[in-house]
């Protein structure tokens, strides 16, 4: 049976490497043609306002659901491929 998660580390798209596992989709409420997880960069942990020291601030979840709403069919930016 597939593993997603297991194949995003086959893939390298580890913490080490600057990536993170994602699951704002889990309900499938954001897009619905999109997996329950997929591999965002590592640095989209953190809320701007609770990091705003933080050397790499970033974004959270919610961010990540808000701003697919100005996206066609909710297809927010995802890693589909890696070299």
């Amino acid at each position: 049976m597939f593993n997603q998660l297991a194949e995003y580390q086959r893939l390298g798209m580890t913490e080490d490497n600057g990536f993170r596992v994602c699951d704002a989709n889990s309900q499938f409420d954001i897009c619905r043609t999109y997996p329950r997880l997929f591999a965002i960069p590592a640095i989209l942990r953190y809320t701007v306002m609770d990091h705003h020291d933080s050397p790499n601030p970033g974004c959270s979840d919610e961010t990540i659901r808000m701003s697919a709403g100005f996206r066609a069919q909710n297809r927010f930016p995802v890693i589909t491929w890696r070299k």
